[in-house]
């Protein structure tokens, strides 16, 4: 496992944000296990960070002296937030610093910052902060970054949480067929307008060896939304339609933009009586600017990144190949792994 990365160094690479995410839902269905592996493979890229960076050593040391009988207001943190910090700890010194309140606060008092040049915990009004609290730079510094109590936003998480009920679809638009519909949120829709309105369609197709064939269609016009702002409407030229009915006759599937903003389905089916087709896509934002940490890759063991492909809608690897791979690998039972273990 690596530390963690500004651009994915592995095909399978996920979203620092999109881990922490995971073992947040997977916790709140009750699925436990996989709630503890993702927090596990975390906490491991954390120590790893730390072993490597003196500053975030002692910003775990720090949060450690601070949760002591000598604290004025002790610091507590959920154990996943505090090595989510330590991963996304800035970098670099143009970087923002991030801000994690201890959980025993109900004040603006208890507040751990983690700066480019060393961390330090404010628990008076009063009293010298603990830690060696470095010299100010002369540079305005960027606004701090607050980092809630379970890492993200409670209300995106619930909003994550509820999402899996109604994932995103695709399909074509009954008739003609000359636009693509993507059943969206009003926010997620309204992001994608946001592209200047071209964006990139390509098609894919799993092979043998994990090969994966492409075809790049070109630009396609997003012309707007449509189903009371849910609904992305993308408009086809008469080349692209016929590449995508014979396409959904071959089983390839589409990847409508690029990024930090893709759209992974099978092509829908041309029978306008058909359900739609179920979409995948990146980490939606729901009308927020960014995310903590969604700028930042971890290397995990492909095995738990393709349960977590699987398992939820909004986990992409950095790679779209890999991410169609993993969708449309079946996996092994017991009786086959051992099969294919024993085979010469």
């Amino acid at each position: 496992m690596t530390s963690a990365t500004h651009d994915g160094e592995a095909p399978h690479a996920l979203r620092l944000t999109t881990l922490v995410a995971a073992a947040r839902v997977a916790a709140a269905q009750g699925l436990a296990a996989l709630a503890a592996e993702v927090a596990g493979a975390i906490a491991l890229a954390a120590q790893a960070v730390a072993s490597q960076r003196v500053v975030v050593q002692a910003f775990r040391d720090l949060a450690r002296q601070a949760g002591g009988a000598a604290a004025i207001v002790p610091f507590t943190a959920d154990p996943l937030t505090l090595d989510f910090a330590s991963l996304a700890y800035p970098q670099y010194a143009r970087e923002a610093q991030l801000r994690l309140y201890s959980t025993s606060s109900v004040t603006d008092l208890g507040c751990m910052v983690c700066a480019f040049d060393g961390p330090w915990y404010e628990d008076s009004a009063q009293a010298a902060p603990v830690g060696a609290r470095p010299t100010p730079r002369k540079e305005k510094p960027r606004e701090p970054i607050d980092l809630p109590d379970r890492g993200l936003p409670h209300d995106w998480l619930d909003a994550l949480c509820a999402s899996e009920a109604a994932p995103p679809q695709a399909l074509l638009a009954p008739g003609a067929g000359d636009t693509l519909h993507f059943k969206l949120t009003p926010q997620e829709a309204t992001r994608w307008l946001a592209q200047r309105g071209r964006v990139r369609l390509v098609l894919l197709k799993a092979g043998r060896a994990g090969r994966v064939a492409r075809r790049d269609l070109g630009p396609v016009t997003v012309k707007g939304q449509g189903g009371n702002g849910r609904t992305l409407v993308v408009g086809l030229s008469g080349a692209q339609q016929i590449e995508l009915h014979a396409a959904f006759f071959d089983g390839w599937w589409m990847l409508l933009g690029e990024d930090e903003l893709r759209a992974l389905a099978p092509v829908p089916d041309l029978d306008p009586q058909a359900p739609p087709a179920p979409c995948r896509t990146d980490l939606p934002l729901w009308g927020r600017d960014s995310l903590p940490g969604s700028d930042l890759w971890l290397d995990v063991p492909v095995d738990l990144a393709a349960r977590l492909v699987a398992q939820y809608w909004w986990v992409a690897p950095v790679d779209a190949p890999t991410w169609l791979t993993m969708l449309t690998t079946p996996e092994k039972g017991p009786d086959e792994a051992l099969a294919t273990e024993e085979r010469p």
